[in-house]
């Protein structure tokens, strides 16, 4: 378990090292708050005849093969065994929304419970110091 939560320390220091290259070279947008990666894959003007010829066999294999690029580079950041894919939907015929995130969600809402106690706990610390301070 303790290893999960570090790892999610990791994956977000590496996501922010690597921003960069995601952004450009796969047009991920970076989700601060949640830890998701997130982009809407879209079909060219001049490969839409063919999605219109072989539908939406032609739309999954892009996907397929978006996912598969992503993946490889990941493997080669060591994030591969920490992200997955949280959402593929399409939006309409040429456009498809693809998210990912860390794989172990239910550590990263441990740390966030772990720091709204924590986060209470201080504030309340401070209030009761201000209080006696007044008084």
């Amino acid at each position: 378990m303790f290893n999960k939560l570090l790892g999610y320390f990791k994956y977000r220091k590496t996501i922010e090292e690597n921003l960069n290259v995601l952004q450009t070279r796969y047009k991920l947008k970076y989700d601060r708050i949640y830890g998701r990666l997130y982009t809407v894959l879209n079909i060219p003007i001049n490969q839409q005849d063919v999605l219109k010829t072989y539908g939406n066999e032609y739309l999954d294999n892009e996907v397929k093969k978006y996912i598969s690029s992503i993946e490889s580079y990941f493997y080669s950041i060591n994030l591969f065994e920490m992200i997955a894919v949280s959402k593929i939907d399409r939006l309409d015929e040429v456009n498809v929304l693809i998210v990912l995130k860390y794989r172990f969600t239910e550590y990263q809402k441990l740390l966030y419970s772990i720091g709204i106690v924590g986060s209470i706990s201080i504030v309340g610390g401070i209030l009761a110091l201000l209080i006696n301070f007044v008084l």
